[in-house]
């Protein structure tokens, strides 16, 4: 038996007396992890019982708690104790009487033990995040109201965190460990073996040892190397529970590495080989044999990786414990018969199980191809569902998934997460893998453009709930260490359970890297340009004449098409090209790739648009005219030469210090400042405080004026951009406190829009007999055309006539009017083109409308002086020149000035995006951002005075009021997709916002909504107060991998070479590249390179 209940007593009895209040403050510990109510009855602060509900509580805080204060107050105990939900209602009361301390237990970190309320606990943990009926809503209420959130061990154990941080003057620890690295030892078979990283195996562990159950052995497993680097204090944690086990040696840590297992079904494995695929064998991959311990290079076959994921499939499906497994293997090394023979094998296999495959590929074209290879090989039971399919082939494949007609699925994650219950796309089928292709996606893609792909961890830890399979994952490159452990990233982002590893070999022995440093060459504008574009001819001129195909890949699609026009003055180079990228027409793409492919054309200009799934094994030549974005695409890039191994690959750079500059460039524009971050907080609180609930739905448009990108070509990033943010908010709070402040979860298709109605539309609609899809929403007030706002179901018309197509391709025919292919009938498309579409404004003032006008132009005023010593006095300013400037005029806090210069800048930004009207100027110098002022920015803050006073005074404008609020509907102008009508007035509503005037949302239907379920607003308080202080560690993480590629190009692209002929000079240089490339994936860097990152920089705002 262990003896840790007479352990804690005395260490919570040594820490009571060394922690007693020494003033005249009577001393209240509130525990953390730890019951006092048996040992230490008489100094319960509260006359409530110990196994009250929570609802007894916040009665009890409400009612009794000052009579309690009053009575304990003057009693002649020296101290007392108070549980954590008792006192978590009531802080701001207690706190002024007495001298607070938080005696916690540091067996656990962030979650402690819950012994009642478990219903809650369970619902918490089942349901959160989605939206639920009233009832159970407000039962989530009460339990957000004590705890940021719950977690469910494998034994059914429920934990909390809570949401009050004990500053570190308050919080006292019951035990002082030491971490031992003296516990290491081999694994043993007859030990119980549990996951060190795995907080719930842990929790599991240490109720176990704690509720007496006795183990002969205990053996903690991990893959860390460094065991400082265990998170959540778990080194000192299990030392505490050493302390408590019967006997010292009855515990230990074994560093777990990959073991060769014999291969258990090879006979079958070969069969389906050679039956779908046609070979006799497997191929053997190089894989590094322990890439934590040295870069040595063993031969696994293919078999073995299929074997590592069968085994682990079926302990799933037989309700065992299973690993997760995470593959990197070279491009063309076979990575889909890794996963398409186990999808098989345990299709056929496990027939009554009805087990299912799904595949989530990032690009339609990928899917599809790979669907088509399966059925080239006979195998029909593959399918893929995607948005180019009409809903009449989507339902067809979903009734051949659930009848077990298909047993492999391709599909996207935006697909997936679409569907809110699995169940409605697999019927009753069992998923028997999971298989995450392209996997470094998740952590890069995921963090730019697809936002989805870093929803997706979350979307499956709910679907593990109540479905056993392996995630597996593929990739060619991931970072192995270091700052950028793409494996880490990946493993945690899709919460991989302790994953069986092969990671292939980075070196590409087949690739010659033929590198030409011209650095020292100074060229800037045409002279820079003239030189790249003679470079280009001249090299495509030599690989023409040595009949060798040619991979060009360019940063921008810019200047691609100037390249490609440049090309025209040599026709046989010309003749001999073809074009390939992103908004190319898909016909045109296909056409390009195919005359790429057979040789017709032997040159390729691309964007990294040309990259996944391209299989084209005889290029021999990549060219880069730059960079295309970090160190793993150019990685992955020239990884598409020699794929026959027949063959060599050339890799060719002539490189500039203004190659960079694009990279530089995009990553400026797409970057996502610590500012913004702030100000989405900002806007959350916001409109929790005026809505008054927990449970938010938020329109992406309300974020529209913080987050809009003033360089980019067009706004349809916002909604990703939103997204991003929210889940970097929300993981950097789960990192802090155990819990985040929100959950954020974005929905998809919504499927009513807004129009304009009168009598005029109202007959209009009827003779369409379109009129039963419309209903009134809103009336109009002194409007000069229109009396009402009507929500038309878009969704339930393409429900019922135009189920052949997709809804995303309904919607954008009716909202263009595109005649190049539109689906829509005659008759439909003249209907469409009569209405008018609209959004609102919905805006609440916090004063009157004369006073927020005049303190509106009186911080214009404010702002005009800015400006105007601006441009008399220094050429450039930044954002904290303009908050110390406006601290000073308006005499508010720093932390209020800096987020309104982050709004007012943001705000012109964005105002001289959508009217030829500007203010200011964006102009990167060095690591930051300095902004220059523009002649005619008078003209700016005049028009945003004048829409202010339209919007204040003329207040019924095109609207509706009541007493509280103002809307305004203003016709919707379909430009990418956005609400770009009423751009000026979200601009100046943001604005107001900003300086507290008013609170404002956007009511339209044509961004996705974001549905958001708020915790505890203390992370958001806590940040707000002290903005200064506040670093989200995501964001910095990924301002650092930025930093790092660069370092590694110029290192890369300006080594020294040497050696005897040229032969030698490509040879030696070749070498030292792959070295320095494989380095980097172990987390190594140059010194140089070190110094890059690390050097001091300007704070990113």
């Amino acid at each position: 038996m262990s003896d840790y209940k007479e352990i804690l007593t005395k260490k919570i009895t040594e820490s009571i007396k060394q922690n007693e209040s020494s003033t005249s403050k009577k001393t209240l510990f509130i525990p953390m992890g730890i019951d006092l109510s048996t040992e230490y009855p008489e100094n319960n602060f509260s006359s409530l019982n110990t196994d009250s509900s929570l609802l007894d509580v916040v009665e009890y805080t409400k009612t009794r708690i000052h009579q309690d204060i009053v009575n304990n107050y003057s009693d002649n105990r020296s101290w007392m104790w108070l549980s954590y939900e008792e006192y978590s209602q009531c802080r701001e009361i207690i706190d002024g009487f007495f001298e607070v301390r938080f005696l916690k237990n540091n067996l656990y970190y962030n979650f402690y033990p819950l012994k009642q309320n478990l219903d809650l606990a369970e619902l918490a943990y089942e349901k959160d995040g989605e939206e639920l009926e009233d009832e159970q809503q407000n039962q989530l209420d009460l339990f957000y109201s004590f705890y940021g959130s719950a977690l469910r061990t494998d034994a059914g154990r429920y934990f909390v965190s809570y949401q009050l941080e004990p500053s570190n003057e308050q919080l006292i620890e019951i035990f002082a460990p030491q971490p031992n690295l003296g516990l290491l030892e081999k694994i043993s078979n007859s030990a119980k073996h549990v996951e060190l990283e795995s907080e719930t195996d842990f929790l599991d562990l240490t109720a176990d040892i704690l509720e007496g159950e006795s183990f002969e052995h205990i053996q903690l497993l991990t893959e860390t190397q460094n065991l400082n680097n265990i998170p959540d204090k778990l080194l000192e944690r299990v030392e505490i529970l050493l302390d408590l086990v019967p006997t010292k040696n009855s515990l230990g840590i074994v560093i777990v590495r990959p073991e060769q297992k014999p291969i258990q079904h090879s006979e079958e494995y070969h069969r389906i080989l050679s039956e779908y695929w046609g070979y006799p064998s497997f191929r053997d991959l190089e894989i590094y044999k322990d890439v934590q311990k040295s870069k040595e290079i063993i031969n696994v076959s293919q078999e073995a990786i299929i074997d590592s994921i069968v085994s682990q499939a079926e302990q799933a499906l037989k309700g065992e414990s299973y690993r997760d497994v995470f593959v990197t293997s070279p491009t063309g090394a076979g990575k889909s018969i890794m996963f398409q023979i186990p999808a098989i094998y345990m299709a056929e296999n496990y027939r009554d199980e009805k087990p299912l495959t799904l595949v989530i590929s990032p690009l339609i074209s990928l899917m599809q191809d790979q669907v088509a290879g399966m059925k080239k090989k006979q195998y029909n039971k593959a399918a893929t569902i995607n948005s180019n399919l009409s809903i009449i082939d989507k339902n067809r494949i979903v009734n051949q998934i659930k009848n077990g007609e298909i047993d492999i699925l391709y599909l996207s994650t935006e697909t997936l997460q679409n569907r809110s219950n699995i169940g409605d796309l697999i019927g009753d089928r069992k998923i028997g893998l999971f298989i995450v292709d392209e996997a470094h996606i998740v952590t890069t893609w995921g963090k730019s453009f697809r936002a989805d792909y870093w929803y997706m961890g979350i979307y499956l830890q709910k679907l593990r709930q109540k479905h056993n399979f392996p995630i597996v994952t593929f990739t060619a490159t991931a970072i192995y260490a270091g700052v950028e452990n793409m494996y880490a990233e990946i493993r945690t982002s899709l919460n991989m359970v302790r994953p069986i590893t092969y990671f292939g070999k980075v070196k590409r022995n087949d690739i010659y890297m033929e590198v030409f440093d011209e650095s020292h060459e100074d060229l800037k504008g045409k002279d820079y340009l003239t030189t790249k574009y003679n470079l280009v001819l001249s090299r495509l001129k030599l690989f023409s004449k040595n009949n060798m195909k040619t991979l060009v890949y360019f940063p921008t699609v810019k200047t691609l098409l100037a390249v490609h026009s440049f090309l025209k003055q040599s026709p046989e180079i010309y003749d001999q090209t073809s074009v390939y990228y992103g908004p190319l027409n898909k016909e045109l793409k296909e056409e390009a790739y195919q005359d790429f492919r057979l040789g017709k054309k032997p040159v390729m200009l691309a964007t990294k648009a040309f990259g996944m799934g391209i299989d084209i094994s005889d290029i021999q030549n990549v060219y880069h005219y730059a960079p295309t974005g970090d160190l793993l695409d150019y990685i992955q890039e020239i990884g598409r030469v020699a794929r026959d191994e027949r063959l060599n690959g050339y890799a060719w750079v002539d490189y500039f210090k203004n190659d960079l500059f694009e990279i530089q460039r995009m990553h400026g524009m797409s970057a996502i400042r610590k500012y913004q971050i702030l100000a989405v907080m900002q806007k959350i609180r916001e409109i929790y405080r005026t809505k008054k609930t927990r449970n938010l739905i938020m329109n992406a448009d309300d974020f529209r004026y913080l987050l809009q990108n003033a360089n980019a070509e067009d706004d349809s990033s916002i909604d990703n951009r939103l997204k991003i943010i929210l889940l970097m908010i929300e993981k950097d709070f789960e990192q802090k406190y155990g819990y985040s402040a929100f959950y954020a979860r974005p929905r998809q298709y919504f499927g009513k829009e807004l129009v304009f109605g009168n009598e005029e539309q109202r007959k209009l609609w009827k003779e369409y007999g379109y009129d039963g899809y419309l209903s009134r929403v809103d009336t109009l007030i002194n409007h000069d055309k229109y009396d009402s706002v009507y929500a038309f179901n878009l969704v339930a018309l393409w429900e019922d006539c135009y189920k052949n197509i997709s809804y995303p391709q309904f919607k954008y025919f009716v909202f263009t009017g595109a005649s190049l292919d539109n689906k829509l009938s005659q008759s439909d498309r003249d209907f469409f083109g009569q209405l008018n579409f609209c959004s609102g404004l919905k805006y609440k003032l916090t004063v009157s409308a004369s006073q927020a006008l005049a303190d509106f132009k009186k911080n214009l005023k404010v702002l005009d002086d800015f400006l105007m010593q601006c441009q008399i006095g220094p050429r450039y300013f930044d954002r904290k020149m303009l908050a110390s400037f406006l601290q000073k005029k308006l005499k508010i806090e720093s932390s209020k000035a800096s987020r309104l210069s982050d709004s007012i800048i943001n705000n012109l930004l964005q105002y001289q995006d959508s009217r030829q009207i500007k203010a200011i100027m964006e102009k990167p110098r060095g690591k930051q951002m300095k902004y220059s002022v523009l002649l005619n920015y008078d003209q700016l803050l005049d028009r945003l005075e004048s829409v202010a006073r339209n919007l204040l005074i003329k207040r019924f404008n095109q609207g509706t009021a009541d007493e509280e609020s103002v809307v305004l509907y203003r016709r919707r102008i379909f430009a990418n997709s956005k609400t770009r009508g009423a751009n000026t007035e979200v601009i100046v509503l943001g604005l107001m916002e900003s300086f507290g005037l008013c609170s404002y949302e956007v009511i339209s239907s044509d961004s996705p909504e974001i549905y958001i379920r708020v915790n505890s607003m203390y992370p958001i308080e806590r940040a707000l107060e002290n903005p200064d202080q506040y670093q989200n560690q995501l964001l910095s993480d990924v301002a650092k991998k930025y930093y790092i590629s660069v370092g590694m190009f110029k290192y890369l692209f300006t080594m020294p070479k040497y050696g005897n002929n040229e032969m030698e000079i490509v040879m030696n240089y070749t070498n030292e590249f792959w070295d320095i490339v494989e380095d980097y994936f172990f987390g190594k860097f140059p010194a140089a390179v070190e110094k890059e990152i690390y050097q001091p920089r300007g704070r990113s705002h």
